[in-house]
């Protein structure tokens, strides 16, 4: 089973970028948007969590949710892997598949 739910806050505003590609001799886009919450465990630790988010949803979150911002997110974890300079190097990140806008961090 690969689930994964949680709620934090934002560490910074989503970013925001358009893949593109075709389908069917047409060109296309969708929306990959990146960004990080921390998820708190006690008085003591915090812990970041890397979020990506595709087409409509990735659209939704970068213009609702900002630096600050409390949301609960369901997904599923994506491990990412790559070389570099001759060393591998891999990351966790949560893909979202639905989420709750929770509220605006308070001033």
């Amino acid at each position: 089973m690969n689930n994964w739910n949680g709620i934090g806050n934002l560490g910074n505003d989503p970013e925001i970028e358009y893949k593109e590609y075709t389908k069917d001799g047409e060109d296309k886009a969708f929306a990959v948007a990146r960004f990080s919450i921390a998820v708190k465990e006690g008085k003591d630790k915090t812990y970041w969590i890397r979020m990506e988010a595709y087409g409509k949803t990735a659209e939704i979150i970068a213009e609702y949710v900002k630096k600050g911002h409390k949301i609960g997110i369901t997904g599923k974890l994506k491990v990412d892997q790559w070389e570099k300079d001759g060393q591998k190097k891999s990351k966790m990140v949560v893909v979202v598949e639905n989420f709750d806008f929770l509220m605006p961090k308070e001033d």
